[in-house]
Parts: structure tokens; C-alpha cells; sequence
């Protein structure tokens, strides 16, 4: 699987309700995202660094595009793992949690659903 890379177009921005750099982006599914980059907008401490405000506004257009390709990436992930593997790996995580007769019947109700699905079942999520 390559590592995914962003693609689309990207903008990074001020917003008056925050000391911080939004991004703004085209998700892989095509719709708008807006995140904080934590890049502060006047520059001043940055991860134990002082920076200018210049160099602040390209360290939020890095964070961004860093941003951008994460959501790119987990996006790809999902799409790479069957319902049946996803769910699978739910029960399993959750079976830690609670007692055995509720993992028992959790399991059960998902092999129900399989049989639902049929074929489906082992499509991508």
C-alpha cells in the first residue's frame, strides 16, 4: 500500500475565535474539512521554539498538508480492511471490557449480521 499524499487543494486561514492557523481542505471523500493546525497566528513559543509571525503562517501550511495526508492515509486504511475484519477486531477489543457472556452474545449477533450481509460482508469497509 503506498503512503497516500494530498492531492487537492488547501488553504490555510485566521479565524477571529482563535489564537491559531486553520486549514482548510477537501477530505478523501470529497467533502470540506476545517482543523486547527496549533500553529499559532502572531508566531511568538512554537514547540519550545520562538518564531515570527512569517515563519509561523509557513509552519501552519506544513501542519496543514501534514493534516491533510493523515486524514488521506486513515481514510485509505479503512478502506482497506473488510466490515467482517473491522468488526472482527471490534469484538476482540471490546471482549477485554465487558464479561464473557456479552462478548459471547456480541459475537453471536455479528455472525448474524454476516449471514445479513453475505458476500457483502467482505467488502471493504
Amino acid at each position: 500500500m503506498s503512503k497516500p499524499f494530498y492531492k487537492g487543494r488547501l488553504s490555510i486561514n485566521k479565524e477571529k475565535s482563535s489564537p491559531y492557523w486553520m486549514v482548510t481542505f477537501q477530505g478523501p471523500d470529497g467533502k470540506m474539512r476545517r482543523r486547527s493546525t496549533k500553529v499559532p497566528v502572531n508566531g511568538g513559543e512554537f514547540e519550545g521554539d520562538r518564531i515570527t509571525a512569517k515563519l509561523a503562517e509557513r509552519l501552519a501550511y506544513q501542519r496543514g498538508v501534514q493534516i491533510a495526508c493523515a486524514e488521506a492515509e486513515e481514510y485509505q486504511a479503512h478502506n482497506n480492511v473488510s466490515v467482517r475484519t473491522w468488526c472482527d477486531g471490534y469484538v476482540m477489543r471490546k471482549a477485554a471490557l465487558v464479561s464473557e457472556d456479552t462478548a459471547r452474545n456480541a459475537r453471536t449477533a455479528y455472525k448474524h449480521f454476516y449471514a445479513y450481509l453475505g458476500t457483502r460482508a467482505d467488502a471493504p469497509l
